[in-house]
């Protein structure tokens, strides 16, 4: 996804979705980070005729509650769900393509993550907040990601929608530590 703006970005997701319906199967979890995200891509996708006219859509908080729309999955054939990071779960039946809007970097501003850059600086002559704390616990946070849907539906695909994954210099790090798990193909 291309774009740079939340807004643009969402534009290129619903693209993305209305172009490659065929590959991305009957059942698709959209991972967005934070419920307004949730918010603006379901009202992209309802508008998307094509795409609403194909697909049940369910978002968390909009179309019902998380236990409902779990339930909801089950019950269409054709379903589109869009969840926080954190409402995130499954079943091993069901076969699923899952869309991780973002790279899950935590916030640098986080107590946590201060405490621990802060921590590692005493300890440590050179610290980088990004490169010694940020990117391995976002590249944690994915091997995390592929994990649960390895072990909770069948026939799992992932696709991060994050040009970050392709264009910054710890590309290499990421595939090199993602490859071993699962295959990667970097979409434009």
């Amino acid at each position: 996804i291309q774009g740079e703006d939340n807004a643009t970005r969402i534009s290129d997701l619903s693209d993305f979705i209305n172009s490659d319906r065929k590959h991305l199967g009957d059942k698709i979890i959209i991972i967005m980070p934070n419920q307004f995200l949730v918010s603006d891509l379901f009202h992209k996708l309802i508008l998307n005729d094509e795409i609403s006219q194909d697909y049940h859509i369910l978002a968390e908080s909009i179309t019902g509650s998380l236990n409902r729309i779990r339930r909801r999955i089950y019950e269409t054939e054709k379903v589109i769900v869009i969840l926080r990071e954190r409402s995130f779960t499954g079943d091993n039946q069901t076969e699923i393509s899952v869309l991780l809007y973002n790279l899950p970097f935590q916030s640098p501003g986080e107590t946590k993550i201060q405490a621990k850059y802060h921590y590692l600086k005493k300890t440590k002559d050179q610290t980088e907040l990004f490169d010694d704390i940020l990117l391995p616990q976002m590249i944690q946070r994915i091997k995390n990601v592929i994990n649960f849907i390895s072990n909770n539906y069948a026939n799992e695909k992932l696709y991060i929608l994050d040009k970050r994954l392709y264009t910054k210099y710890y590309t290499k790090e990421i595939l090199d530590q993602l490859e071993p798990m699962v295959e990667i193909n970097i979409l434009n």
